[in-house]
Formats: structure tokens, sequence, C-alpha cells
């Protein structure tokens, strides 16, 4: 639907290098999802599949020490989404993280964009069981950040998703419909499943 060369790919990344990131993997009728710990683990599992674009569920900028929000979380605060503050502890260093993949990205040739899953499902208007339908029924948390990541990846390829500051993208409300379309898919193509 989005276009049989275009693999897209979300990144639900972890603050901590110990615990594994999911990583969801969308190309024409096909899905692949894959747990790795390691940013270098991320990046050869990206490489691998051959991803053009890559949405992490983390912040890929901060704001100057001591201060909570970007032009980015002010805006969606502004438009009654909750986005955590970024001067939490936590916050910082999953967003140093996101710098890191980020620009190990790059390197590889792969563009890098940002989006806020909750956020993205809210505005959308699916909830998190139907992305987890798309996987099976059997999803955890994780991987339905990471394939709604991937989703929203899809929308900005398509042309359908609104960059808010930077690298922040969420899609718009009335691709509700379409992200359906695109779930009902995903559910009815091959899936597989690698873990690192």
């Amino acid at each position: 639907m989005w276009g049989p060369d275009l693999i897209v790919a979300g990144v639900d990344l972890t603050a901590s290098p110990g615990r594994r990131s999911w990583i969801a993997v969308l190309g024409e009728g096909e899905i692949s999802t894959a747990a790795a710990a390691g940013l270098i683990d991320i990046v050869n599992v990206l490489v691998s599949s051959e991803t053009e674009l890559v949405v992490v569920d983390a912040p890929l900028s901060l704001p100057p020490p001591g201060e909570a929000w970007r032009d980015e979380e002010r805006e969606m605060l502004s438009s009654g989404l909750r986005p955590l503050p970024l001067n939490l502890r936590s916050m910082r260093l999953l967003g140093m993280r996101g710098i890191a993949l980020s620009s190990l990205l790059e390197e590889e040739g792969i563009r890098a964009l940002e989006t806020h899953p909750s956020s993205a499902r809210k505005m959308l208007g699916v909830g998190p069981d139907e992305i987890s339908g798309a996987l099976g029924g059997e999803a955890n948390e994780d991987e339905v950040d990471a394939l709604t990541a991937a989703l929203v990846g899809v929308l900005a390829a398509m042309g359908r998703a609104r960059l808010w500051g930077r690298k922040m993208i969420l899609p718009s409300p009335e691709d509700g419909n379409l992200v359906l379309k695109l779930l009902d898919e995903i559910a009815g193509g091959e899936r597989t499943n690698f873990y690192r």
C-alpha cells in the first residue's frame, strides 16, 4: 500500500542498554519483529532489513539542562497530549540513547525520526489492542509501541504525517481508518520474529 520497495521500521528504545528494545520492520505485506539490547545490535537489524526510515519512541534531542520541555512537547501539551517531561532522569537517559542511535543510523544513511506512540494512537483513535491484533494478539506493550512507531513512519512516507519541531512526527487524526486498513494488511501478511 505504501510502496513495494520502501521498508519502514519502528523502535521502542529502552533507557537502559541492559534491557532489550523492540523493533518492528514493515515491508509490503510483511512484518518482522525483533528484540535487541545494544545500539549496534539495533542498527544491525535495521541495516540487514534494508530499512530506509526509522521512527523511534525516544527523544532524538534534549532541551537545555534543567528544562523539561522542547518546542515539540509544548505543542503536544497545548494539543491535549501528555508527554513525559524530559528533565526526569530516565527521560534524559532515554534521550541520550536516542541521540546516539540517531547518529549511528545517519552514519548508515538511514533517516531517523521520533514519535510518541501513545499520543499517536490517541490521535488516530486506535487502541493498543487493535495494534496487538495485527501481531496475532500476543504482542507485549513494547512490540505495540514499536509497531505504532512503524505505522507513523508509513504515514510519514505517504506524506500523511506532520513534523512537530525538527524530528518529532505524529499522524493526522483523520488517518485512523487508513491505519486500520494497514493493520488488516499486516495481520494478513507474513510475520517473522527474530531476537538478538
